[in-house]
C-alpha cells in the first residue's frame, strides 16, 4: 500500500474511533466495548514501554479506560482524535504510576541508608535523604506544558513521551506531517523560553 493510502486508512480509523466514543460519551456500553478492542493493545504496548512491567501496565490500561469511560464527553475531536486523546490518558496513569514507585524505591533506600548509619554509628548527614530534585523539575515541566495549545501539547508529548516520529504522530492524529512539524518546533520553542525563565528565577 502506497504512503497515501496509509493516510487514506489511518484517517478512517481516527474516524471510526472518533465516532465510536461519542457514543461512548451517551452511554453506549457496545460501543466502548468495540472501542476498547480496537485500541487496547496499543494502549497496553504504551504502558509496557514507559512502566517496562506488564502487571504494572494491565492496572494502567484498566484506570485508563475506567477513566476514558468516565470522561468521554470532555473528549473533543477538533483537538486530537480519540486514540491520541486515550493515549495521553494512559501515558498520564503510567507515569503516575512510575513515579509512585521511583518515590516509594527512593524513600526505601534512604531508609535503609539512615539504619545502616545509626547502627554503624556515624553521622547521618545529608546521606539517605531523599532528594526531590527531579520531582521539582517534573513540575516544572508540567507547568510549562500548560503554556502550550492543545495541539502543540498534543504533538510534543507524543513525539517526545511516546518517541513517535513526526510521520507517526501524523498518522496518529490525521495532521498533514507540514503541520506536525510546526506544532512540535512551535511546542518546544515554547517550552525551552518556559524552562529557561524557571532557570533565571
Amino acid at each position: 500500500m502506497t504512503a497515501e493510502g496509509l493516510r487514506v486508512t489511518d484517517q478512517a480509523s481516527n474516524q471510526q474511533l472518533d465516532a465510536l466514543l461519542g457514543q461512548v460519551a451517551k452511554g453506549d456500553r457496545r460501543a466502548f466495548a468495540a472501542f476498547y478492542a480496537q485500541t487496547v493493545d496499543r494502549c497496553m504496548a504504551l504502558a509496557v514501554s514507559v512502566l517496562g512491567s506488564r502487571i504494572w501496565a494491565e492496572d494502567c490500561v484498566a484506570d485508563a479506560y475506567v477513566t476514558a469511560w468516565r470522561q468521554a464527553a470532555k473528549f473533543d475531536a477538533a483537538r486530537a482524535p480519540a486514540i491520541a486523546w486515550l493515549f495521553m490518558i494512559c501515558r498520564t496513569r503510567a507515569i503516575d504510576r512510575l513515579r509512585r514507585e521511583q518515590l516509594h524505591a527512593s524513600y526505601s533506600v534512604g531508609v535503609r541508608q539512615q539504619e545502616g548509619n545509626v547502627q554503624g554509628g556515624t553521622e547521618s548527614g545529608s546521606e539517605g535523604v531523599v532528594n526531590f530534585g527531579d520531582f521539582v523539575a517534573v513540575r516544572q515541566l508540567h507547568s510549562a506544558l500548560q503554556q502550550l495549545s492543545g495541539e502543540q501539547r498534543t504533538a510534543v508529548e507524543l513525539a517526545y513521551f511516546q518517541g513517535m516520529s513526526h510521520s507517526e504522530v501524523a498518522a496518529a492524529t490525521g495532521w498533514p506531517i507540514g503541520t506536525t512539524k510546526s506544532y512540535v518546533r512551535r511546542a518546544l520553542a515554547v517550552l525551552r523560553k518556559e524552562l529557561m525563565q524557571h532557570e533565571d528565577q
